[in-house]
């Protein structure tokens, strides 16, 4: 049985290594162990099913049905499924036809007026629906076969990044867990959240905070194998070893939210950010003491309180944050 190493599959894939703990953690993935190496890696069992679940996704198949279409192979069930998405993607098709047949008849009328100057009532609502009712919809040829190139070009038009939030995250007191290694993330999360809950930081700070990054910062492919996790506390609170407390010093963050597990977005953010034409990427140290090896992006996990006592990754969203400051000139 021949094996591959997480970190090659991650490269062969292009899914960072965190994605592939997150398919294994939902039960969508098995690992094995290669003798004398310490991380996951993977049989070509688990591949053929990887490069199913990868496919799957680009279709917006949620990873729950996919792990039930996965494990009950039931075509009927499949069926289902795949149609449920067809009436969600048809109901979107309708919507955004609608937008463009708005705008290409703004277009014509606009035409029309030129080079008059525009009304100041030309955009009042009563005007945008006598262009809605007059509106007939078109509907689009289907092709019977699509190419996989094709299907990554739509995967990746529809995912594109709308939504960016600019927000001002406040300067707070942390205790700090750092680990390196396989399984970092579980490691320092659980060793956080036990806490919160030994402390009664719950009780004493609802309205705590956390957050995680890479530490150190990524510089391969397939990800960090250091992980850093936060969460705010009092200034005046005690932080027992392991943990270390530090001062989280603010800032100015690009801001999108994602369902957990959807670390794919990290890379359409940081496009977001690098083309905007306001802001620049904020290097500047973060946090007292600085460290300069900590990747400058973090992970806000929201609602953080009502997950504390539920681990399962399901229904956990998450704010990813590039740091940021005004474009100077």
């Amino acid at each position: 049985m021949t094996l591959q190493p997480i970190s090659k599959v991650s490269k062969a894939y292009g899914v960072s290594t965190r994605t592939l703990r997150y398919y294994e953690q939902l039960g969508l993935l098995q690992s094995s162990k290669l003798p004398g190496y310490a991380y996951r890696a993977y049989d070509e069992e688990a591949l053929s099913r990887l490069r199913q679940i990868l496919v799957l996704r680009k279709l917006r198949i949620p990873l729950k049905q996919i792990g039930v279409i996965l494990e009950t192979r039931d075509a009927r069930l499949a069926i289902e499924v795949f149609e449920q998405s067809i009436t969600g993607l048809q109901s979107e098709k309708q919507a955004l036809e609608t937008i463009e047949g708005i705008l290409r008849s703004f277009v014509r009328e606009l035409e029309k007026l030129l080079p008059e100057p525009l009304s100041p009532h030309v955009f009042e609502q009563e005007h945008v629906m006598e262009l809605v009712q007059a509106l007939s919809v078109k509907t689009l040829s289907q092709k019977e076969e699509t190419s996989m190139e094709e299907l990554n070009r739509a995967s990746e038009l529809l995912e594109h990044l709308k939504d960016i939030r600019i927000l001002y995250l406040p300067p707070m007191t942390v205790a700090s867990c750092q680990s390196t290694g396989d399984n970092q993330e579980e490691v320092v999360g659980a060793a956080i959240s036990t806490f919160i809950k030994e402390s009664g930081l719950g009780e004493s700070k609802p309205d705590f905070r956390r957050i995680g990054f890479n530490n150190p910062a990524s510089e391969q492919s397939g990800g960090s194998l250091g992980y850093e996790a936060w969460v705010s506390i009092p200034g005046d609170m005690e932080v027992p070893a392991p943990l270390v407390k530090k001062q989280f010093l603010g800032g100015l963050y690009a801001a999108h939210m994602i369902a957990f597990g959807e670390f794919q977005e990290w890379g359409r953010l940081w496009q977001w950010v690098m083309d905007n034409g306001e802001y620049d990427v904020d290097f500047s140290p973060r946090t007292d003491p600085a460290d300069p090896r900590a990747d400058p992006s973090l992970e806000e996990q929201l609602n953080a309180i009502h997950h504390l006592e539920d681990a399962s990754p399901f229904g956990t969203q998450l704010d990813l944050l590039v740091p940021i400051k005004p474009k100077q000139g």
